[in-house]
């Protein structure tokens, strides 16, 4: 009850005020325009909030209570013992438990999310029009599409050099490799004038703990020109766009060519070999599965492993033989991310496995989301080598078992399976 006093209701009060109202507005007034009514009165949430429920995008007011909002914002709130009692200056009142509260706080968070990426892919698809698209929308878009492991943009700044606007590029690159460094500057502008355009000047800031301060600065006029032409037919045209021909980048320890190329296919190595056992898992029917949760401790000579691991079987034609199947990969991959979550000192990590029991859901939730019996809970997976541990089963559960492995397949997942 503390927890919701003093964090989810300021949170839900926010999100719905600042957050919510804002990405649902542009929907309300288009709606209101449609209908040929005035749109003077948009600017309160309730009247959004109106306008909307009645249209196709009522499913955006879902986690929505108008209740709670008021009894939030300038109404009052009663605590029971297992529930909280909502009242408006209306005298209309709800009651909630505990648990309702954090969902439609997990609910509403979800809601904006998904408008915020809507609106983000809305202006994606009219770069170049005459939408005037916030510059941090397209800073996000410039960190993503430059994203490597050996490159990080920070963040952008709009300043002046000698009356011509010109754009910071904060970059954290992190290899020695120079021809590395040198290209991503390059192609870090060239996007960067494509998502911001009309700068003169686009200049990279090189900040790295592996090499000294550096910087690089490119021609914006010239990169426009590339860009309005329709694009470059092969890098050299970008020739020139360098001041001076040059990337000031000087790596505190610098390694010959050899080397660089070493580590180049290394990383490359690391990066393609995991893709390409997730393609041949894939190819031989097998489900792709990710630990979520899992804690780790020490009882008598062994580890106990708990956890939740979340498998996809949407395109599985027998998702229950899907799941049997991966159930050594499901300890395997909960024990893992125990053991790296630990800490150093937990002599549990350096144990055998004496008792695992791991909870396989079918949808990514939050780890809170990630307990008890849902909806999405297919089974637990329990392996025990350690006989005096016991517990019990899921309620009501099918116990299956292939040694040294006891499957409980949740009922009602069970009961959704198509005979």
């Amino acid at each position: 009850m503390r927890l919701c006093d003093k964090s989810f209701h300021p949170a839900y009060l926010k999100l719905a005020e600042g957050v919510l109202h804002r990405l649902i507005a542009p929907i309300a007034t288009c709606s209101r325009l449609d209908r040929g009514k005035s749109t003077n009165d948009l600017w309160k949430l309730s009247a959004c909030i109106d306008e909307l429920s009645r249209g196709n995008y009522s499913s955006l007011l879902a986690h929505c209570d108008t209740i709670v909002r008021n009894s939030i914002a300038h109404g009052r709130i009663t605590y029971m013992q297992k529930q909280v009692v909502y009242f408006d200056k209306n005298g209309k009142h709800r009651e909630l438990n505990d648990t309702a509260v954090v969902d439609m706080v997990d609910g509403l968070v979800d809601t904006c999310n998904g408008c915020a990426l809507a609106l983000k892919l809305f202006y994606r698809q009219h770069l170049g029009g005459k939408i005037d698209i916030p510059r941090q929308v397209m800073l996000e878009e410039l960190q993503a599409d430059t994203e490597t492991p050996w490159w990080h943009i920070e963040g952008c700044l709009v300043s002046e050099l000698a009356g011509k606007p010109q754009l910071i590029i904060y970059s954290r690159p992190m290899s020695r490799d120079y021809f590395k460094v040198q290209y991503m500057c390059i192609y870090s502008a060239i996007l960067a004038e494509y998502f911001a355009p009309g700068f003169d000047r686009y200049m990279v800031s090189l900040r790295s703990p592996i090499a000294w301060p550096g910087w690089a600065a490119l021609d914006g006029l010239k990169l426009s020109e590339i860009r309005m032409r329709g694009g470059p037919k092969s890098m050299e045209e970008y020739k020139g766009v360098l001041e001076n021909d040059l990337v000031f980048y000087k790596p505190n320890i610098s390694l010959p060519k050899l080397l660089c190329k070493i580590e180049t296919y290394a990383m490359s190595f690391r990066l393609h070999v995991p893709l390409a056992i997730n393609e041949r898992r894939k190819n031989l029917g097998l489900i792709s599965l990710k630990a979520r949760r899992a804690e780790i401790h020490r009882n008598a000579w062994g580890a106990v492993v708990n956890g939740s691991v979340v498998v996809d079987i949407e395109h599985q034609k027998d998702p229950q033989g899907a799941v049997r199947k991966a159930r050594r990969r499901i300890i395997k991959s909960a024990r893992a991310l125990a053991r790296r979550n630990a800490k150093w000192t937990n002599l549990a990590k350096y144990l055998p496995l004496g008792y695992a029991r791991i909870a396989v859901f079918q949808s990514d939730r939050r780890h809170r989301k990630l307990y008890g019996l849902s909806s999405d809970l297919i089974c637990t997976v329990q392996i025990r080598h350690i006989s005096r541990i016991k517990a019990p089963d899921i309620a009501g559960s099918t116990i299956e078992i292939v040694w040294p492995y006891r499957i409980a397949w949740n009922k009602a997942w069970l009961e959704r399976q198509p005979t």
